[in-house]
């Protein structure tokens, strides 16, 4: 989903709105996986493109929160929408922080933890998209509970193998910190990318 491209649809289909933040924390994953990727870590270029998708989130989501006093909602409760947007947008928020904090520490070398790392961002947001559907189709969800499960559960595991690697090799004391920092990050991002897939689940039981 292109940024420039952006349309708006927040009180004609709130479900748009959702698709719309959910594919554009999509496309800031994608760049997350291309510059943990980039054998030259140039992390400075990718942070205007991942900027611009935040604000964009952040747009949709004051929409939608602002369009909550006077619309009305049959399939979704108005505290569910508003957590759901706000979710959504920190997740982005969250990724604009590591390549922030990445080209802030000069970082120029990824570990294969953090690739891995960023590459379950990538599948759990575009799982979210997908999740869309649970709004009007609650009964779905039964589809999309073993992934989230395992996505889960390689999650912690990479991670763990993550912060296990920085001890053993905790010789440098500066790298250590760094890396420790950009893991506590995507751990985070993690965090609330299975946040969303719960309220998902909260919104089919409350409408199966």
């Amino acid at each position: 989903m292109a940024v420039s491209g952006l349309r708006l649809l927040i009180g004609e289909d709130y479900r748009s709105s959702l698709a719309q933040i959910t594919g554009l924390a999509n496309e800031a994953s994608a760049l997350l996986v291309e510059m943990f990727s980039d054998e030259h870590g140039e992390s400075e270029r990718y942070k205007e493109n991942i900027s611009k998708i935040k604000d964009a989130c952040a747009e949709i989501a004051q929409g939608v929160n602002s369009s909550l006093s006077w619309s009305y909602f049959n399939a979704v409760d108005r505290e569910d929408l508003h957590a759901l947007t706000s979710e959504l947008w920190r997740v982005v928020y969250l990724i604009e922080t590591q390549v922030k904090a990445a080209a802030a520490y000069g970082v120029r070398e990824y570990t294969p933890q953090m690739r891995r790392l960023a590459s379950l961002i990538q599948e759990m947001t575009q799982e979210m998209k997908l999740l869309v559907s649970i709004v009007t189709k609650p009964r779905d969800i039964d589809v999309h509970r073993p992934e989230i499960r395992r996505l889960k559960r390689e999650s912690r595991e990479v991670y763990t193998e993550a912060i296990g690697a920085l001890i053993r090799e905790g010789s440098d004391t500066e790298r250590v910190i760094i890396r420790k920092d950009l893991y506590e990050n995507l751990n985070e991002t993690l965090g609330s990318c299975l946040k969303i897939s719960s309220l998902y689940e909260v919104i089919a039981i409350k409408n199966a």
